[in-house]
Order: structure tokens, then C-alpha cells, then sequence
């Protein structure tokens, strides 16, 4: 969200236990012809939205001694495509937003989150991607995410899918 838009939301709603920042925008573009202006909005869209959630939101759940920031990133953040950088970009930057925060709630009950990339041939010809997130639930019992993607020789996504 925009700055204006994000005061809006903090102003109706000062306190959440679980935030997912889940907006973003993409587009295909070849990677010089993407100007400064594209570039700028692409940041400002996918990476300060969610950092301006965090900052409001993550102090209070550090306080309370529970709390997640979810940033829903990419399989584009390590294997980036050439005709999306601006895009690719954007979901590594988020990556290490989110790290690095993780790193900043150490010892809160914030912590305990681990992430985990394995890629495995499928067949010779496709690739198969597997993030996973691990973390404890607000019950401490362990929770787990995975977001499996394949990929052909050329580079094209097979299917993409979630499972929890």
C-alpha cells in the first residue's frame, strides 16, 4: 500500500498478530527497456508496501511476545527471469527485508522461522523448486508451508502450486 493508504489501514486496525504481505504487481518487459520510473514503482509496489506494514506492526507483536510478518515472495527471487528483472528483484529485496527483521525480533517469540530451498531433477528435460518455511504456531505446535514450482529446459513454468 501506499504511504496514505497504509495510515488509513493503522489508523482502523493499531494492532495485528499475524500480517501477509501479499501485494505485488509484475509484468514482461525485456530488461532495457525497463525505465527508472518502472523500476521505482516496482520497489515501492512490491517491497516499502510490506516494509511499512512490518514497521507498524511488527514492534507491537515483539511486545507481546507473539506475533508473524509473512512476506510472500518468489521462486522468481532466486531464479529470476530475464524478462521480469524489475519483478525478480523485488522478490529477492523482500527476502532479505524479511531476514533481516527476523534477525531484528530475535527473542521476542518471533523467532524459530527457517526457510529452505531443495531443486531436484524431475526428468532430464525439468526441474522441480521446492521453498519450505517452517516456524511454530501461536500453540507451539510446528507449522509448515511449501511452494513447489517446475520448470523446462525452456524456462517456462510446467505448473506451479502450494501445499500445506
Amino acid at each position: 500500500a501506499a504511504a496514505a493508504g497504509a495510515d488509513t489501514v493503522f489508523a482502523a486496525i493499531p494492532e495485528l498478530d499475524i500480517v501477509v504481505n501479499n501485494l505485488g504487481i509484475y509484468g514482461r518487459k525485456p530488461a532495457f527497456e525497463i525505465g527508472d520510473e518502472e523500476w521505482r514503482h516496482f520497489f515501492e509496489v512490491n517491497v516499502m508496501s510490506g516494509i511499512r506494514f512490518a514497521r507498524h506492526y511488527a514492534p507491537g507483536m515483539a511486545r507481546r511476545g507473539w506475533g508473524r510478518v509473512v512476506f510472500v515472495s518468489s521462486e522468481s527471487a532466486l531464479n529470476i527471469p530475464k524478462e521480469m528483472i524489475h519483478y525478480g528483484m523485488t522478490k529477492t529485496a523482500q527476502i532479505a527485508v524479511a531476514r533481516g527483521l527476523a534477525e531484528s525480533v530475535a527473542g521476542t517469540g518471533g523467532e524459530g522461522f527457517a526457510c529452505t530451498r531443495t531443486i531436484r531433477d524431475v526428468r532430464t528435460d525439468m526441474k522441480e523448486i521446492t521453498l519450505a518455511a517452517t516456524w511454530r504456531g501461536h500453540d507451539g505446535r510446528p507449522q509448515t508451508a511449501r511452494l513447489v514450482t517446475r520448470y523446462g529446459r525452456n524456462g517456462l513454468y510446467d505448473f506451479f502450486y502450494t501445499a500445506h
